[in-house]
This record gives structure tokens, sequence and C-alpha cells, in this order.
């Protein structure tokens, strides 16, 4: 198993509250320049919304993935539920996790998709962090870090102003649509 001792005390330390300071993408060039070919092919797939689950993964990542298709499988559970909608087809099949019920429970409460969405990145947060216990300079820890990274850039581009414009974009198209006598959900 390969060490990674230089690379991983270089980066910077990260807290759920830290800014951005170091880019997935300037973290990957990092990587391509220290990590072994198979360990860089490793890290190249991690990624919050990857869930190709194969023979050949990293059991870290393959831990992660399990506990992230939990929690949207719950999520389309309570959504379901509270639409009456179909959800069977929309499930996706793997080992469960109990612990993400109650994440989902308080997500799915929130009162704003912002909050709900701070409150799951949070919990992931705090996952990534129990599974670096006894990884330290590992291709486990830089998986880790990486989960970590995305996490911050992805806060980081939240915009309150550009989200309010989007909704409303949304909203005029579908009042329009609506207006129109359009389907804007397509065939039933």
């Amino acid at each position: 198993m390969s060490q990674y001792y230089f690379l991983v005390s270089s980066l910077p330390y990260l807290t759920k509250d830290s800014t951005v300071q170091l880019t997935v993408s300037s973290f990957m060039e990092l990587c391509r320049e220290q990590l072994t070919k198979n360990d860089l092919n490793i890290i190249e797939k991690c990624s919050l919304d990857n869930f190709i689950i194969g023979k050949n993964i990293n059991s870290t990542y393959l831990r992660w993935q399990l506990w992230e298709i939990n929690l949207r499988n719950e999520l389309l559970k309570l959504r379901s539920q509270k639409k009456g909608a179909q959800q069977d087809k929309y499930l996706v099949s793997c080992d469960r996790i109990i612990e993400t019920d109650e994440v989902a429970r308080n997500a799915f409460n929130q009162a704003s998709p912002l909050d709900a969405e701070n409150m799951m990145d949070n919990a992931r947060w705090n996952l990534i962090e129990s599974m670096e216990v006894g990884n330290y300079f590992n291709l486990e820890k830089l998986i880790l870090y990486s989960l970590k990274l995305q996490i911050l850039e992805k806060k980081a581009s939240y915009n309150k102003e550009l989200g309010i414009k989007e909704f409303n974009m949304l909203k005029q198209t579908k009042l329009e649509n609506i207006k129109s006598g359009e389907n804007i959900y397509g065939q039933l």
C-alpha cells in the first residue's frame, strides 16, 4: 500500500467552515504529480455524485457511496410519500445503512432547500471525519480529502441572488406553460 507523506502533509487543513483555499482541480493536479497510476485512477473516480459500484472500487469510497445512496433513497421515500408518487423504480438497491434515516428526516423537515442541503453536508462531513480515523498518509486519506474539498466547493458556489433569479425564471416559465395549456411534466 502506497503512502503519501509529503502530499498529505502539504495539504491545507480543512474544516466545515473553511473557505476554498485549494480547488478540486488543483488538488487533482497535485495527485497527478505524486500518486501511482492505479491510485490516481481510483481518486479520479471519487465524486459526490458518482455512483458506479464495481468490483475494483476502493473500500473507503464504497463505504461513502453506500452511505450516500442510502441517504438519497431515504429522501426519495419521504418525498414520494408526501406526493403520493411511485418510488420503487427509482430506489437504488444496496445494503441498508440505518444511520441515514435520521439525516434524511431532518433534511426533509428543513424550512428551505438550502437549509436541508447544509444539514446533509454537515452529516456528510461528520461521516468523512469518522472515516479518516486510522487513515493518515494513504490513498484513503486522499479520497476523503477530495470529498471534503468537493463539499466545500459546492457550498462556496451557493449564491442567494442567483438562486432567487433562477427560481423566479422557472416559476415564470411554469406559469407561461400553464397559461398556454402545455403539459410541463411531459406525457403522462
